[in-house]
């Protein structure tokens, strides 16, 4: 992986993105808008996102703050961020942000923060870049991981939904049952003697 420093102001053919830990690189949000802070609000460069590109948040890194960006076309993110384009031909797109964002290897950046402050502490590119990735040797062996994770990670979303679902469907139905709008039948139960 190298940093890509590219700068470009933001328009309607780059638009400003953010990176969030549960969505990653997505539109950026009124949630985010700091735009009232910026003086010359005009003319200020952000760096550029290609697809694939990977983005992370060195002072949040430890909680997650990376992913590799699915959008579609070049996006513009704040100057905070460290974007880094990968190498293809050496590794899978797909199986490196998998190692990247496991928890064992936020584990590993949360050691490498660096700073006096909590509240500053960041993972320097640097040593970001030093971090060791443990690697199946072929980029076919890669894929096979990835392809296997990504069904996983599928699974475990669908999962997910259906206990959220299930959730809103108990509510409802307690709901009902407190209510008084459903009624249960009282079912008397004799003991055997």
């Amino acid at each position: 992986m190298t940093p890509r420093k590219e700068r470009e102001v933001p328009s309607e053919e780059i638009p400003l993105f953010s990176l969030t830990i549960e969505d990653g690189v997505t539109p950026k949000t009124d949630r985010y808008n700091r735009d009232f802070l910026v003086k010359d609000n005009g003319s200020k460069t952000y760096e550029v996102v290609y697809p694939g590109d990977i983005v992370f948040n060195p002072s949040n890194l430890r909680w997650g703050a990376i992913a590799r960006s699915h959008v579609e076309h070049k996006v513009v993110i704040s100057p905070i961020y460290e974007i880094l384009k990968i190498k293809t031909d050496k590794i899978d797109p797909a199986f490196l942000e998998h190692a990247l964002t496991c928890p064992r290897q936020i584990g590993i950046f949360a050691t490498r923060t660096e700073g006096t402050l909590i509240e500053r502490m960041a993972v320097k590119l640097d040593a970001f870049l030093l971090t060791e990735i443990m690697v199946p040797p072929t980029i076919d062996e890669q894929q096979k991981v990835a392809s296997f994770l990504d069904m996983a990670r599928d699974e475990i979303k669908l999962l997910k939904s259906q206990v959220v679902a299930y959730r809103k469907q108990k509510r409802g139905l307690m709901q009902k049952l407190l209510t008084g709008q459903w009624r249960v039948k009282h079912v008397e139960t004799h003991n055997g003697s």
